[in-house]
């Protein structure tokens, strides 16, 4: 049971938390470790960004990671927890997508030192924007909230602020609108699903991809409709997307991995090959719960 929960009014609402692991823990590198099947000796191997001769950088301790839960589907938590654990690593998870998933029965975003979940209007349901934080952890939530309440020391009427904060706490009005969202979830989540299955009885026959299908153990809530194409096909990945716009389906190609940023190429990483691999891959397919009245 999470006993903290911090909304704030901007999608941004994770910089909050690495805001916060720079103060405590002086962490100031980011590093890109790639996806792996079998990875119980990853964090081991770069217990250290840079001590491998595969990774550019300095020797910096990795003293926290960030975990996605993509698409909604929940990811190996137990592992990479107790990989954190084992290697004292903070564990923030990234459950922006997964609002109302659950890995073994217990919802994504309450396994790491502090979860986030994002309301944006692309999410299953919508405060217009913004998001919260979630955390068991008394210390860090106040420390959240005052960097999300612009620092402000709790005076009634004297403006005095202890470091450098920010405005991102949530209005009223968009915390109505995620109160009466919130009612709507579970529809939300079923037609999702709903959808996941009619994909997956249309796709059936096809030999060219893969459609994404919650792990084991795990209950999504299909945010996003996925499919995986071949290794074979990966270089068909812009030919379909462009001959589905022609025809009035909107496909979009997965994110473009942050490595590749400008202002992150600097930073220590492996060769994510897997990563590459997967981005030319990976097609979402319209996902929106309204979809389902199509097949009545």
């Amino acid at each position: 049971m999470i006993k903290k929960i911090i909304l704030v009014g901007a999608g941004t609402h994770s910089h909050s938390c690495i805001e916060l692991i720079e103060k405590e823990k002086k962490f100031s590198i980011y590093g890109f470790i790639d996806f792996k099947k079998s990875n119980s000796n990853l964090i081991k191997k770069y217990r250290y960004l840079g001590s491998d001769e595969k990774m550019e950088g300095l020797r910096k301790k990795i003293s926290a990671m960030i975990v996605l839960h993509a698409f909604g589907h929940p990811a190996n938590i137990d592992k990479i927890k107790n990989i954190a654990k084992k290697f004292k690593i903070f564990l923030i998870e990234d459950a922006a997508e997964a609002l109302g998933s659950y890995y073994k029965k217990k919802h994504v975003g309450t396994f790491g030192d502090i979860g986030v979940l994002s309301f944006n209007g692309n999410k299953i349901i919508t405060t217009a924007g913004g998001g919260a934080v979630l955390t068991n952890n008394k210390k860090l939530a106040n420390k959240v909230l005052n960097l999300a309440n612009i620092s402000k020391l709790n005076h009634k009427w004297k403006y005095e602020y202890d470091t450098v904060g920010y405005n991102y706490r949530m209005p009223s009005f968009n915390s109505s609108l995620g109160i009466a969202q919130m009612k709507n979830l579970k529809k939300f989540i079923l037609e999702k699903r709903r959808l996941f299955k009619v994909y997956k009885k249309i796709f059936k026959k096809n030999n060219f991809f893969k459609i994404f299908q919650e792990p084991k153990f795990c209950k999504s809530n299909y945010w996003l409709q996925t499919i995986l194409l071949n290794k074979e096909q990966k270089n068909l990945s812009e030919k379909i997307i462009t001959f589905a716009m022609k025809k009035g389906i909107q496909l979009r190609p997965v994110w473009r991995p942050v490595h590749k940023s400008k202002y992150l190429r600097k930073y220590p990483k492996m060769k994510l090959t897997n990563t590459t691999d997967l981005e030319n891959r990976i097609i979402n397919l319209p996902s929106s719960p309204q979809l389902t009245k199509l097949f009545n």
